[in-house]
């Protein structure tokens, strides 16, 4: 079912609730947040100003709960003997990240490999590595690629790409994707 309502035909709905916000106002108030922070950033600016949920215990080790210090940047850790290609991390990166339906930017593999009397089978996950020295970033001539002094994270700007691909020669790692969008 589509609802296409103009401004106008919104003005008409009934009052809310002064707590109540609208959802136009609602989804222009998050997409405001999340061009400014990544998931990690927020998680861990979070952390930095609120007291620890009792939630916490579950992912305390997990994720990073303050920002790095000089010399570190954030990273992901994954244990490779735990996972069974469930694609839950591509689903959390997807979601929390607020990509569009065609865009991703974690992705699981199976690597094969081993004998035929004992073969091996490896769920991989991929995604940016976030590198010191990216090289996604070094070849872009529009300069669409900026990474974080503080927390490391390697951004891309869409609004600088003109679409040129030399990202996705150079990453070593195949994460750029081209989006012809």
């Amino acid at each position: 079912m589509t609802i296409n309502a103009t401004q106008s035909d919104l003005s008409k709905l009934p009052p809310r609730a002064a707590s109540q916000e609208h959802p136009l106002d609602l989804i222009s108030r998050l997409l405001r947040e999340q061009s400014t922070l990544t998931a990690v950033e927020e998680f861990s600016a979070w952390h930095q100003t609120h007291a620890e949920p009792a939630q916490a215990m579950y992912y305390r080790n997990l994720l990073p709960s303050k920002m790095p210090q000089a010399g570190q940047q954030f990273a992901f850790e994954v244990d490779l003997d735990s996972c069974s290609g469930c694609k839950a991390c591509v689903t959390a990166c997807h979601t929390l990240n607020g990509l569009d339906d065609e865009e991703t930017w974690r992705d699981v593999g199976l690597l094969l490999g081993g004998t035929t009397a004992n073969p091996l089978m490896q769920h991989v996950t991929t995604a940016c590595h976030h590198c010191i020295e990216p090289a996604c970033m070094s070849a872009c001539p529009v300069d669409a690629y900026v990474k974080d002094p503080i927390t490391g994270i390697v951004k891309h700007l869409d609004d600088q790409c003109f679409g040129c691909q030399y990202c996705t020669l150079a990453c070593p790692y195949d994460v750029p994707k081209y989006n012809a969008r």
